[in-house]
This record gives C-alpha cells, sequence and structure tokens, in this order.
C-alpha cells in the first residue's frame, strides 16, 4: 500500500500481483516515510490536518481499498487516484504456491503444501463470495473503490499508464519478490482448473478472465 500526498494517489497491494515491485518504484513518495521522521507527538496531528486518521499508521500493507477509505477524509479520497492490480487467478495461486514452499514460515498451517496438486484441491471448490482479489478492490457490496485495476499480464503498458495518471515520468518496474516457476498452465491438470474455477468464479467473472480450459491448453 502507498499513500502520496504528493503525487495524489493510492496504491492497493494485491499479494503476488508485482505490488512489490511497484512499491519498490513509487515507495519513496508514501506519506508514512514523512510522518515517521517527525516526532511522535506531531505525527497525529499532522496526518489529521491532511484528512487522515493516524490509524493508517498502523494498517496492514496489504489493507482492502475500502477499509483505507474508512481512514481518509472522504474529499482527499476522492481527490486520490486508486489504482491496484490483478493476475489471472490461476496464475495466482501457482504463486502463491512457490512462495509460501519458498518461505515455509509464513504459511497457513491448514493448506497442504506437499504438492501443488495437493494445495489446489485441498480446499473446498465452493466460490468465494468476494473474491480472492475483488476484495481488495471493491467493497462488500461490490462497488468498485479504486479508479483503475492493471493487469499481471499487461504490466508494461498498464504501469505506464499509472504513471501517466499520477504525473511521473514512466519507470520501469524490476521484478521483486517474483517467484520461481514455469508457464502456469503446465502445471494443473483438468481436475485442479475446474477446482480454481469454480472456486474463483468471482475473480474470473469480475476481471474479465476466460474459464475455458482451452484458451489455456489445458485438455
Amino acid at each position: 500500500m502507498i499513500l502520496s500526498l504528493s503525487h495524489k494517489f493510492l496504491f492497493i497491494h494485491v499479494y503476488k500481483v508485482a505490488g512489490t515491485s511497484i512499491v519498490r518504484a513509487l515507495g519513496g513518495a508514501d506519506v508514512r516515510h514523512l510522518v515517521r521522521i517527525l516526532a511522535p507527538e506531531n505525527q497525529g496531528p499532522f496526518l489529521a490536518s491532511q484528512g487522515i486518521d493516524p490509524r493508517f499508521m498502523t494498517m496492514h500493507d496489504h489493507s482492502f481499498a475500502k477499509d483505507v477509505q474508512g481512514v481518509i477524509d472522504p474529499a482527499l479520497f476522492k481527490r486520490l487516484f486508486k489504482f491496484g492490480f490483478v493476475r489471472n487467478p490461476w496464475d495466482l495461486q501457482l504463486s502463491l504456491y512457490r512462495f509460501n514452499v519458498e518461505k515455509p514460515h509464513v504459511r497457513n498451517a491448514d493448506l497442504d503444501f506437499s504438492s501443488f496438486e495437493n494445495y489446489i484441491l485441498c480446499t473446498p471448490d465452493a466460490p468465494l463470495p468476494h473474491g480472492v482479489q475483488k476484495r481488495f478492490l471493491f467493497d462488500t457490496d461490490g462497488t468498485q473503490v479504486v479508479d483503475f485495476v492493471g493487469r499481471y499480464e499487461n504490466l508494461k503498458a498498464d504501469f505506464s499508464e499509472v504513471c501517466q495518471r499520477i504525473g511521473i515520468e514512466s519507470i520501469s518496474l524490476g521484478h521483486a519478490n517474483a517467484t520461481k516457476h514455469g508457464p502456469w498452465a503446465s502445471y494443473y491438470t483438468r481436475e485442479m482448473f475446474e477446482h480454481e474455477r469454480k472456486r474463483c468464479a468471482v475473480d474470473i467473472a469480475t476481471f474479465g478472465y476466460s474459464d475455458d480450459p482451452a484458451a489455456y491448453g489445458i485438455k
């Protein structure tokens, strides 16, 4: 998450969607950096003077847009250019699996990481009502909170548009916190694909991803 007063934007960080690279590129503008150099007794009054509830300082880096909206003055929130990025749901799950394999200390103990197939199939295939990614960028009524949703699959062009919208020179993103794996479709059986199709139906429909396995070369 990045809140910039100087460039008037809010970045919502959906996990495993190039967010670390975006934070490295734009994070220097985050208001939290400015606040942390102030004396403790001045931090709250400064934030309040800008229309930001001091609770913002303790919010998680992967906070939902609707929650950030709740600690920012409506007039300020309206002026901000708010954006986030999403990723093909099947690709996202592979990246999450690889991340957890490489960093076991962050694992959810309720999931089976013995293989990617087990990881996918160990969860119920009932649709997640607010999606895995949609919940970051929409409120619980289904209204989009952010102004722009970029795609990981079109990262270079979409991030260039973000730079243009916030009035900075286009920055070339690195590939920070990347997980190592081949083309995602090669890791899926038809059963795994269908399982995730049901589970992530909300994200698939909201962000316009194909739910046809043939579109990805999966038989």
